[in-house]
């Protein structure tokens, strides 16, 4: 195994399973990619003039903080 990928939402059981395959990963001599995608909580089409740009880099920052 070269890779495995690690699907994160932050939870408490996220971060246990984050554990384990992080211990898979070093067993292994695996990769380890972690991914989170969120959905943007709010109707781009009403935030027009770059504020979209604003709220998605502070969302960015927030999910570069919990990891």
């Amino acid at each position: 195994m070269k890779a495995i990928i690690h699907l994160t939402d932050f939870s408490a059981v996220a971060q246990d399973a984050y554990a384990y395959a992080l211990a898979v990963s070093r067993h292994l001599g695996a990769e380890l990619h972690v991914v989170h995608i969120y959905d943007r909580p709010y109707a781009s089409i009403a935030y027009q003039g770059g504020l979209s740009a604003v709220i998605d880099a502070a969302m960015e920052e927030r999910i570069r903080a919990e990891l």
